[in-house]
């Protein structure tokens, strides 16, 4: 509590001083020379595609995304090592676990996004978050002028997305009206076998791994998603740069095939979410004076999360019934119709004040706070969680000065965050509890990022924080179902360091261009939070052990003119477990890659066929080596162990007959070959699309 006195203290002293947004040329400025290890990636080329966000950024340097499945599947992200809750998601600097499935990053897409920025290791106070591993922000697409686009793409796997968005803006008033909506449906029915995807011989009992032969299918894993937004309210008045109302509503329905492991096979379990948000954006720069600007963000976000497990059929994977149980359930013993909701206020506020034209400080300030409960209805006793309520509070200031006519950055910043979390003792395996579960906990970080631009061409940037992700409130004191409380649980503490080097569009005769990265990183993370087995099936999370990653990335970019990209990147990073005690001691963190290397290719010719046509292409190729599943030093057989290395190519063409209508072709996978990114958790082989777009 101490710290969030000092650190509350330090803010009210720099309100006196605050002012100024920045410029948008200001901006572009910061963002050239920051001392932060990041990537900002433009999304505007593949737009007229199919391509999905979670493969453009899996082909960034240093972002591995793996994936169980098809559209929509479950997925988790590894930014240079580390993975996890320790990355945050964003959507214009709003953490997207509030947001909905609509603004879930495997989910959106890419024609309503601007570009996306990738934070590694040290996050900016703007980021608000816990993320030691790093954040992902997406930034949606953003005009002061009228549009409307819209598009239809239909593939393989009876695969439909459709979007359309558009902005009205009164040119005397200027009141504005923005809307965004779209719809992504697949059933997601491919073929899957080998190792993992197997039956019971009828004749011997002996489990059989299905072949390319005889392969087995997905045949309840389809998803369907409906998302829509509306914005109004005024733009560029003097009282306001934005001032908007706006309601987000969400609709998503899925299949659940199978668990983490391929087995056992589920034909009738069924998920379903629905999602509302209202909402309220203010920004202004030059607010009271010229140097103050602010950021406000305050949403209502409601969600019910409902779970349908009653079946008592148990399938195969060619989605034959072979037998019936005593009991209803497929995944959940008992079988359940689970609903849970979510209600929580996100508030946001962000002030920036510009003392001169080489200092700025920077105040970011994110509440969550709401209340989650469930309710158990298939029971002929219903029980459920009586309802966890928890508030996160995130303090951050960063002052940001620039030296030596620009040439040296520095961003010193410090982040505070705080959780409270409240449960009453009431448990379906002890329904005569009472009293309550309380914890409560914070954490003072801070940090420095700096960047030396020696030549236009030529910088250094170094960034270290001493940081930690707070525990989520159902590990901290339950789930109130399967989660035992711990209220000795500590946040995961890290120390990260980032080093690099960038030389940057070096300009040759004939319109060459060429960029070069290098960056090394480490990661020292302690306390890691583990579920682990406490009694009669129910988990408690905990504290033990230490993971200590090193590990370099770097990346080469040619371009000639407006018409060739060619990207090559690699990563390479050690990540082992470190505490003394253990056998796994200075062993690889088992099931992840640690060798990445992708490809990628763009190109764009004007006047093709048509006067005013345009002609895209692209080729995106990328390599996961070889990797454990299981630790190796408890001595375990590899063979069937393994995740294999592969090759995953993706390539797209598209025309624009004009500036209006856009037609695209995608194939992904086009080499159709068994791609894993977990072990038994196939993905799909070669799927096309075609895509028709408008812009208006």
């Amino acid at each position: 509590m101490k710290y969030l006195v000092f650190l509350f203290f330090l803010v009210m002293l720099s309100f006196e001083a605050f002012g100024q947004a920045d410029s948008l040329e200001n901006q572009n400025k910061y963002a050239k020379i920051s001392g932060f290890h990041s990537d900002s990636i433009n999304v505007d080329f593949y737009k007229p595609f199919s391509l999905r966000l979670n493969t453009i950024l899996d082909r960034s340097a240093g972002v591995r995304v793996r994936q169980q499945g098809g559209v929509g599947s479950n997925y988790s992200y590894q930014l240079d090592g580390i993975s996890g809750n320790r990355i945050t998601f964003f959507v214009d600097g709003i953490p997207a676990e509030y947001l909905g499935p609509g603004y879930d990053i495997s989910n959106l897409l890419s024609p309503l996004v601007s570009k996306i920025d990738v934070y590694k290791g040290v996050t900016p106070v703007e980021m608000g978050a816990d993320a030691i591993g790093g954040a992902i922000n997406i930034i949606t697409t953003q005009s002061d002028k009228n549009y409307f686009n819209a598009s239809y793409s239909y593939g393989s796997l009876n695969t439909h997305q459709a979007h359309f968005q558009g902005q009205w803006i009164d040119p005397n008033s200027r009141f504005t009206v923005r809307a965004s909506s779209y719809f992504t449906h697949s059933d997601n029915n491919y073929d899957v076998w080998g190792p993992g995807i197997y039956y019971n011989d009828p004749q011997t009992s002996y489990p059989q791994n299905y072949t390319k032969n005889n392969p087995g299918k997905h045949f309840n894993d389809d998803i369907s998603l409906g998302h829509a937004k509306i914005d109004f309210g005024f733009t560029k008045r003097s009282y306001a740069d934005q001032l908007l109302f706006s309601v987000a509503f969400s609709n998503l329905e899925k299949g659940i095939q199978t668990n983490d492991y391929s087995y056992p096979v589920y034909g009738k379990v069924r998920s379903k979410q629905q999602f509302m948000m209202p909402s309220l954006v203010y920004k202004k720069e030059n607010l009271f004076t010229r140097r103050l600007s602010l950021d406000f963000f305050s949403g209502y976000s409601m969600r019910e999360n409902i779970l349908v497990d009653t079946s008592r059929n148990r399938y195969n994977w060619k989605g034959e019934v072979v037998g019936k149980s005593v009991t209803p359930g497929e995944m959940v013993g008992g079988g359940t119709f689970q609903t849970r909701k979510e209600n929580f206020l996100v508030t946001r506020f962000n002030p920036v004040y510009v003392i001169n034209e080489n200092h700025k400080i920077s105040f970011n300030y994110l509440r969550q706070k709401g209340k989650s409960e469930a309710e158990e209805l298939f029971s002929s006793i219903p029980y459920g969680s009586k309802g966890i309520r928890s508030t996160k509070d995130f303090f951050g200031l960063s002052y940001v000065s620039y030296w030596f006519k620009n040439h040296l950055s520095t961003n010193l910043f410090a982040k505070y965050h705080y959780l409270k979390a409240t449960m009453p003792k009431a448990f379906p395996w002890s329904p005569r509890s009472s009293g309550e579960i309380s914890y409560s906990i914070g954490n003072l970080g801070f940090g420095l990022a700096t960047s030396f631009q020696a030549l236009n061409w030529a910088s250094v940037k170094v960034s270290i924080e001493k940081g930690a992700r707070m525990p989520e409130a159902y590990e901290a004191i339950s789930d109130g179902w399967t989660v035992w409380g711990n209220t000795y649980l500590k946040p995961e503490k890290s120390i990260n360091i980032n080093a690099g080097v960038t030389l940057n569009n070096i300009k040759y005769v004939g319109g060459h261009g060429i960029s070069i990265n290098v960056n090394a990183f480490y990661r020292n993370i302690q306390d890691q939070i583990h579920l682990l087995p406490y009694r009669n099936g129910i988990g408690i999370y905990d504290n033990y052990g230490e993971i200590l990653g090193k590990g370099i990335e770097s990346e080469l970019q040619y371009n000639l003119s407006n018409v060739f990209t060619l990207k090559m990147n690699t990563t390479y990073f050690k990540t082992i477990d470190n505490p003394l005690p253990y056998i796994t001691y200075k062993d690889h963190i088992p099931n992840q890659p640690y060798f990445i290397l992708n490809g990628t290719l763009q190109a764009s010719f004007n006047n093709v066929g048509l006067k005013g046509s345009k002609l895209q292409t692209y080729l995106l190729w990328g390599y996961i080596n070889k990797f454990n599943l299981y630790w190796v030093s408890p001595g375990r057989p590899n063979g069937n162990m393994i995740i294999p290395a592969q090759h995953m190519v993706d390539y797209g063409v598209a025309y624009s007959f004009s500036e209006r209508v856009k037609l695209a072709f995608d194939v992904s996978n086009v080499l159709h070959q068994q791609v894993f990114d977990f072990y038994a958790m196939q993905r799909p082989g070669r799927v096309l699309y075609l895509k028709l777009s408008y812009n208006l």
